[in-house]
Protein backbone atom coordinates (compact mmCIF):
# COMPACT_ATOMS: atom_id res chain seq x y z
CA UNK A 1 0.00 0.00 0.00
CA UNK A 2 1.12 3.42 -0.67
CA UNK A 3 0.35 7.03 -0.33
CA UNK A 4 -0.81 9.53 -3.37
CA UNK A 5 -2.33 12.89 -3.26
CA UNK A 6 -5.83 13.06 -3.01
CA UNK A 7 -6.35 9.04 -1.76
CA UNK A 8 -6.58 7.42 1.37
CA UNK A 9 -4.12 4.45 -0.14
CA UNK A 10 -3.68 2.90 -3.10
CA UNK A 11 -2.83 -0.50 -3.54
CA UNK A 12 -0.78 -1.81 -6.71
CA UNK A 13 0.04 -4.85 -8.33
CA UNK A 14 3.72 -6.55 -7.20
CA UNK A 15 4.76 -6.08 -11.03
CA UNK A 16 4.14 -3.51 -13.72
CA UNK A 17 2.01 -5.21 -16.82
CA UNK A 18 3.04 -4.34 -20.03
CA UNK A 19 4.67 -0.99 -18.48
CA UNK A 20 1.38 -0.17 -16.62
CA UNK A 21 0.75 -0.86 -12.92
CA UNK A 22 -2.89 -2.00 -12.57
CA UNK A 23 -3.56 -0.07 -8.85
CA UNK A 24 -6.47 0.32 -7.05
CA UNK A 25 -7.16 3.96 -5.11
CA UNK A 26 -8.99 5.11 -2.46
CA UNK A 27 -10.46 8.39 -1.64
CA UNK A 28 -12.68 9.97 0.72
CA UNK A 29 -15.24 12.57 0.47
CA UNK A 30 -17.55 14.29 2.99
CA UNK A 31 -21.14 15.04 1.50
CA UNK A 32 -24.33 17.03 2.34
CA UNK A 33 -26.50 14.50 4.25
CA UNK A 34 -28.95 14.49 0.90
CA UNK A 35 -26.86 12.69 -1.19
CA UNK A 36 -27.19 9.49 -2.19
CA UNK A 37 -25.49 6.71 -4.28
CA UNK A 38 -27.55 7.81 -7.40
CA UNK A 39 -26.23 11.40 -6.95
CA UNK A 40 -23.03 10.45 -5.97
CA UNK A 41 -22.12 8.78 -9.23
CA UNK A 42 -23.66 11.26 -11.01
CA UNK A 43 -21.06 13.71 -9.63
CA UNK A 44 -18.33 11.37 -9.72
CA UNK A 45 -19.16 10.69 -13.56
CA UNK A 46 -19.31 14.25 -14.58
CA UNK A 47 -15.67 14.63 -12.67
CA UNK A 48 -14.29 11.71 -14.65
CA UNK A 49 -15.55 13.39 -18.51
CA UNK A 50 -13.80 16.41 -17.53
CA UNK A 51 -10.76 14.42 -17.08
CA UNK A 52 -10.86 11.95 -19.72
CA UNK A 53 -13.67 13.35 -22.43
CA UNK A 54 -13.38 10.16 -24.35
CA UNK A 55 -14.93 7.89 -21.16
CA UNK A 56 -17.62 5.66 -22.08
CA UNK A 57 -19.00 3.82 -19.50
CA UNK A 58 -19.74 0.01 -20.02
CA UNK A 59 -21.61 -1.42 -17.18
CA UNK A 60 -23.46 0.05 -13.95
CA UNK A 61 -25.11 -1.92 -10.97
CA UNK A 62 -25.34 -2.03 -7.59
CA UNK A 63 -23.80 -4.73 -5.38
CA UNK A 64 -23.99 -5.58 -1.44
CA UNK A 65 -20.98 -7.24 -0.41
CA UNK A 66 -21.52 -7.48 3.68
CA UNK A 67 -23.42 -4.93 4.82
CA UNK A 68 -22.57 -2.48 2.24
CA UNK A 69 -24.01 -1.71 -0.29
CA UNK A 70 -22.04 -0.32 -3.53
CA UNK A 71 -22.54 1.00 -7.13
CA UNK A 72 -20.68 -0.06 -9.25
CA UNK A 73 -19.82 0.85 -12.74
CA UNK A 74 -17.18 0.01 -15.53
CA UNK A 75 -15.18 2.55 -17.65
CA UNK A 76 -13.25 2.22 -20.59
CA UNK A 77 -10.71 5.32 -21.39
CA UNK A 78 -7.61 6.93 -23.32
CA UNK A 79 -5.53 7.91 -20.35
CA UNK A 80 -4.78 11.62 -20.33
CA UNK A 81 -1.20 11.31 -20.02
CA UNK A 82 0.33 7.99 -21.59
CA UNK A 83 -2.84 7.91 -24.53
CA UNK A 84 -3.08 4.07 -23.54
CA UNK A 85 -6.10 2.20 -23.42
CA UNK A 86 -7.59 1.72 -20.03
CA UNK A 87 -10.20 0.52 -18.16
CA UNK A 88 -11.52 1.08 -15.08
CA UNK A 89 -13.50 -0.45 -12.39
CA UNK A 90 -15.68 2.30 -9.88
CA UNK A 91 -17.57 1.38 -6.33
CA UNK A 92 -18.89 3.76 -4.46
CA UNK A 93 -20.56 3.35 -1.14
CA UNK A 94 -21.66 5.46 1.40
CA UNK A 95 -20.57 4.55 5.08
CA UNK A 96 -23.40 4.66 7.81
CA UNK A 97 -24.55 7.66 8.51
CA UNK A 98 -24.17 8.88 12.45
CA UNK A 99 -26.76 9.36 14.53
CA UNK A 100 -27.29 13.70 14.23
CA UNK A 101 -24.80 14.05 11.64
CA UNK A 102 -25.56 16.73 8.71
CA UNK A 103 -22.99 15.04 6.47
CA UNK A 104 -22.21 11.26 4.48
CA UNK A 105 -19.09 10.14 3.87
CA UNK A 106 -18.52 9.01 0.29
CA UNK A 107 -16.11 6.12 0.08
CA UNK A 108 -14.72 5.77 -4.02
CA UNK A 109 -12.32 2.52 -4.78
CA UNK A 110 -11.17 3.06 -8.36
CA UNK A 111 -9.20 0.21 -10.43
CA UNK A 112 -7.41 1.05 -12.65
CA UNK A 113 -5.49 -1.87 -15.75
CA UNK A 114 -4.63 -1.64 -19.35
CA UNK A 115 -7.86 -2.69 -21.37
CA UNK A 116 -6.69 -6.41 -22.82
CA UNK A 117 -4.33 -6.99 -20.00
CA UNK A 118 -2.74 -10.80 -20.37
CA UNK A 119 -4.02 -11.67 -16.84
CA UNK A 120 -6.68 -9.65 -15.93
CA UNK A 121 -6.47 -8.35 -12.15
CA UNK A 122 -10.28 -7.45 -12.01
CA UNK A 123 -10.25 -10.69 -9.13
CA UNK A 124 -8.20 -8.96 -7.23
CA UNK A 125 -10.39 -5.58 -7.32
CA UNK A 126 -13.24 -7.27 -6.71
CA UNK A 127 -11.14 -9.26 -3.59
CA UNK A 128 -10.37 -5.72 -2.27
CA UNK A 129 -13.58 -3.94 -2.91
CA UNK A 130 -15.89 -6.95 -1.42
CA UNK A 131 -13.35 -6.58 1.59
CA UNK A 132 -14.06 -2.71 2.40
CA UNK A 133 -15.57 -2.40 5.47
CA UNK A 134 -17.25 0.16 8.12
CA UNK A 135 -16.06 -0.33 11.67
Amino acid sequence: MEEAPNTLAVVHAPEAVDGFWPNLRISHDRLGESVDLKVAAQATWAKVRTQAPDARITFERSAQFGENVVYMRGVEMTSPQSKRQLGQLHALCIAPKAQGATTVDLFQLIATSLTEPANSPVPQFLEIIGSFRFL
